[in-house]
């Protein structure tokens, strides 16, 4: 049982593994599908900017209200201008570099220790 009625605890346990995998990878985009309320992104930008990494999180999220208060929050945590488009589909959103694609709710079912390895494998 959690608080957080409905939505996973991702924006929590995640910022950290998904922005080592965006300067792992040189990302500077995260396209999060299924953003809820867009915590997860909020936290994440949060995180680039303890770290001085520039970052655009954007959004996929069907339900319009979620969307408003995604918008919200960003501006609200002076995050603004990390905000990219948050769109109720795919199509309407355009990164033309490669990026980082999250399905948050499936990570709250991943253990950390399978998403991200950050020993170096020998040849």
């Amino acid at each position: 049982k959690h608080s957080y009625f409905g939505r996973t605890n991702t924006h929590n346990d995640w910022p950290k593994a998904l922005l080592a995998l965006c300067k792992e990878n040189k990302f500077k985009h995260v396209l999060e599908f299924g953003s809820g309320d867009g915590s997860l992104g909020v936290e994440l930008i949060k995180q680039a900017k303890k770290e001085n990494i520039q970052l655009i999180w954007h959004g996929i999220e069907i339900n319009k209200n979620l969307r408003q208060q995604t918008k919200t929050d960003f501006k609200n945590e002076g995050l603004k201008q990390s905000l990219g488009k948050v769109a109720a589909s795919g199509k309407d959103i355009a990164i033309d570099e490669p990026c980082l694609v999250v399905f948050s709710y499936s990570l709250d079912s991943v253990p950390p220790e399978i998403f991200i390895n950050t020993k170096t494998i020998p040849p």
